[in-house]
């Protein structure tokens, strides 16, 4: 008999009547067998550490209907989920940064311009920034890393919004419509005619698009959704996206179908903290 058939031998006489308790127990085993303690309790603790930092309490509860204790770890998820409900962006100081035209000597519209001007069209961009509406955006999804504070970047994030309706500021009506966003992009067979074509640009993580959001899921309010890649994390207020999924941006130019991001222009952070 060969080497490679007494190894595979070997295989089905250990698997032969085991069951997925059994073999988990006996690798649980000979990891504690094989390894020093320090580093098996090392491996322990940062699983541990990812679990804390990516589960829902649902799926901790689902956990505990499998017979674990999870005592410490629901504990340590609610921690989390209290530390990131604090990271929100104020929006009840924004009222004076609405009005336009804006002035050009404030210091609000100096903060404003002081990053992100374009190397050829500046004094456009300049009067965008002078007369663009400030509206709210809801986030449909993200990357994940942008849900942590960081100091990464070139990251993308999809915004709904609103601009110009009697919906603009209406924050619960702009999470409502993303949630139905998300739970067709999630369900594209449910998806009705009027949303496929934005069904299928979420669905597609390399795509960059600015669509209308149809009447089935807009209610016949108009509604935009547009891609945008977040440059530099560690400019945003606390260096992530809002708990609340509420982000208040300039709307630079009106929206318009296309295969490419929105003209957003970010608000600095202080004014937002």
């Amino acid at each position: 008999m060969g080497l490679f058939d007494k190894l595979q031998k070997k295989v089905q006489d250990t698997l032969q009547g085991a069951t997925p308790e059994s073999l988990m127990k006996s690798v649980q085993e000979k990891l504690q067998n094989a390894m020093p303690a320090g580093m098996l309790k090392g491996m322990q603790d940062k699983g541990m550490a990812q679990m804390v930092e990516t589960m829902s309490p649902a799926q901790v509860d689902e956990m505990e209907k499998q017979g674990y204790d999870v005592a410490e770890l629901r504990q340590a998820v609610l921690a989390r989920i209290e530390k990131e409900k604090a990271r929100v962006y104020r929006l009840d100081g924004l009222e004076p940064y609405k009005k336009v035209p804006r002035d050009r000597e404030s210091e609000f519209f100096k903060d404003l311009t002081a990053r992100g001007a374009p190397l050829v069209g500046k004094d456009k961009w300049l009067e965008q920034c002078v007369n663009a509406p400030l509206i709210y955006a809801a986030v449909v999804q993200a990357h994940q890393g942008l849900w942590k504070p960081d100091d990464y970047g070139n990251m993308g994030v999809v915004f709904v919004f609103s601009p110009g309706s009697g919906r603009t500021f209406d924050v619960e009506w702009l999470r409502e419509v993303a949630g139905k966003i998300s739970a067709v992009r999630d369900a594209p067979a449910s998806a009705a005619p009027d949303c496929r074509k934005l069904v299928d640009s979420l669905r597609n993580e390399q795509s960059r698009f600015c669509l209308p959001v149809g009447a089935s899921l807009a209610g016949g309010v108009e509604a935009w959704c547009a891609t945008e890649v977040v440059g530099n994390q560690s400019l945003l207020p606390h260096k992530c996206l809002p708990y609340d999924r509420i982000v208040p941006l300039l709307l630079l130019e009106p929206p318009r179908e296309m295969s490419a991001d929105a003209a957003f222009k970010w608000l600095p952070a202080k004014y937002l903290l």
